[in-house]
């Protein structure tokens, strides 16, 4: 849920030095469900969990 909250109003930077990310209201909610997978598997092979 709080990648779904990130995306839709965005998020102040806390762990990344690249600043806030701002909310992107152009995406939509059935789009998400991809891009957050995507970021998890990322952040898991990583050794990020």
């Amino acid at each position: 849920m709080a990648f779904y909250m990130a995306v839709a109003r965005g998020v102040r930077a806390h762990h990344w030095p690249y600043g806030d990310m701002p909310a992107q209201p152009q995406m939509a909610q059935e789009e998400m469900g991809p891009l957050i997978a995507y970021v998890r598997a990322l952040q898991q092979a990583n050794g990020i969990n």
